[in-house]
């Protein structure tokens, strides 16, 4: 069996994160939806890069704060764009940490991978649910235990 994993890049401008963090979500979110692919990627980058991919797969001028693009490659579930100073602005807005704004975004994007959309107000209201429950289940548990180290 192939390995499991999150293959994370980040702009070397930008504020560090634990790959190990992205893989535990992976791992759990894989597993609570029985998902076949045991690959996917991580990009976190800048407003400048995420308005780019905005406009080119989205015909929107402007910057987001994630990106999910499929994969037709085997094992590959596909590629999350992260742009970690929307994320920055989120976090203040929230009052939560950078981290804890990057891994919601992050589990926003694979759920959307796994196929969850928010364009119809039940859709919505489904994925909303499943990002709670991975919030409150799992990213706690590993805020706690980074706290521990």
């Amino acid at each position: 069996m192939r390995k499991i994993e999150a293959i994370l890049t980040i702009d070397p401008k930008l504020p560090r994160f634990k790959k190990k963090d992205f893989q535990d979500l992976w791992k759990k979110v894989r597993f609570l939806h029985r998902s076949k692919k045991n690959r996917v990627e991580v990009h976190l980058t800048d407003s400048s890069v995420i308005k780019k991919l905005n406009w080119q797969f989205r015909r929107k001028n402007k910057a987001t704060d994630v990106l999910s693009f499929p994969s037709s490659q085997e094992d590959l579930l596909g590629s999350i764009v992260i742009d970690i100073k929307t994320a920055e602005k989120q976090a203040q807005e929230y009052r939560h940490s950078l981290k804890r704004e990057v891994l919601e975004l992050y589990i926003h994007g694979l759920l959307h991978l796994l196929g969850f959309d928010h364009e119809r107000s039940k859709d919505a209201q489904l994925m909303k649910q499943k990002e709670e429950f991975i919030l409150q289940n799992f990213l706690d548990r590993i805020e706690k235990s980074n706290r521990r180290l």
